[in-house]
């Protein structure tokens, strides 16, 4: 259980889809950066230019869908384990963590992609009894944006009660802060509830840099 637990703990082998990819699909399309290299693959990054074929969207696309099984794999069995030293408080949790995680891999699918699929269920052997529930999740259908961000806020939400306090872990203030800024987007705008949970965040201790500059510095 710890090894499934551990790359959502650790955010492990994200830094290239879950950052520098991130970095280079939504700036380099803007005036804030360029793309950095004459890469066929990059290029159309800041031309403008994407089609299906680009092996950067479709590396993501199946790197940031592996997080998704990952983190339910850790939801749907984490009551499942028989070891009796994982304590209830910390099956609960490993599952409010796995939910935020889920739900920041969709929040940043839905802002390249648009239309994703939100499979909540882990992927289990076909067979002729299951494969009428089963099919769907390895051949899911689209969600719209406003059936992503809703999934977004559920998992959010339902992660709420999560008290941690390390700053490096998937806590309460975090699913407050992305709570903020789904509800900031779009498709369920709710500037009420930006405010709120901004408010959630400045009261769990957190507050902004002093200079704005900062978050660009490299000391």
């Amino acid at each position: 259980s710890q090894s499934r637990y551990a790359p959502i703990q650790k955010l492990k082998d994200n830094q290239e889809h879950g950052y520098l990819d991130l970095l280079l699909v939504a700036e380099s399309h803007s005036d804030n950066a360029y793309a950095g290299t004459t890469g066929s693959e990059v290029v159309p990054m800041e031309n403008n230019a994407l089609d299906g074929s680009n092996s950067v969207l479709e590396r993501d696309w199946n790197r940031y869908l592996a997080d998704v099984a990952q983190a339910n794999t850790v939801i749907d069995n984490i009551d499942k384990v028989p070891d009796p030293t994982l304590t209830a408080d910390e099956r609960k949790q490993w599952k409010a963590e796995a939910k935020i995680f889920r739900a920041m891999i969709w929040f940043d699918m839905v802002r390249i992609w648009g239309n994703i699929p939100t499979v909540t269920k882990e992927g289990v052997d076909i067979t002729a009894e299951n494969i009428e529930e089963v099919y769907p999740l390895y051949y899911p259908l689209q969600n719209t944006p406003e059936e992503v961000y809703t999934q977004i806020i559920k998992d959010h939400t339902g992660a709420s009660g999560n008290q941690a306090t390390n700053k490096t872990m998937l806590s309460k203030s975090v699913a407050s802060a992305l709570l903020a800024k789904a509800y900031a987007e779009k498709p369920l705008r709710d500037y009420t509830k930006v405010v709120q949970y901004a408010n959630e965040v400045i009261a769990d201790g957190f507050t902004l840099l002093p200079t704005y500059g900062d978050l660009f510095s490299l000391n």
